[in-house]
């Protein structure tokens, strides 16, 4: 007997389902004999010869931590390319020790 021809991709899913209640998310099928865009299915893939299976890599955003000092030596995060800062009271002390170095 010969192995299924979904055999590796039902390696991938069974994985992708110890991780996940929902692993049918994470991939997509296409009728094999179309060139019919990729889906998503709403449950289990039924592995049909009929049609093509892939795994697709959810889109996680990235963000990019800077950590700087201030005059005082408080060490401070924030989110890069965001006003949005890790620690907002050090942040503040952070604004108040800029302003009184550009005052002098």
């Amino acid at each position: 007997m010969s192995k299924s021809i979904h055999a590796e991709e039902m390696a991938l899913y069974a994985q992708d389902a110890m991780e996940t209640d929902e692993p049918w998310l994470l991939w997509e099928m296409q009728l094999r004999n179309c060139d019919g865009e990729w889906i998503q299915r709403g449950g289990h893939p039924e592995w049909t010869a009929g049609c093509n299976y892939r795994r697709i890599t959810p889109e996680i955003p990235t963000v990019e931590v800077v950590y700087y000092t201030t005059l005082r030596g408080d060490f401070i995060g924030a989110v890069k390319g965001s006003e949005r800062n890790l620690d907002l009271e050090s942040n503040s002390d952070c604004t108040r020790a800029n302003e009184a170095v550009s005052e002098e």
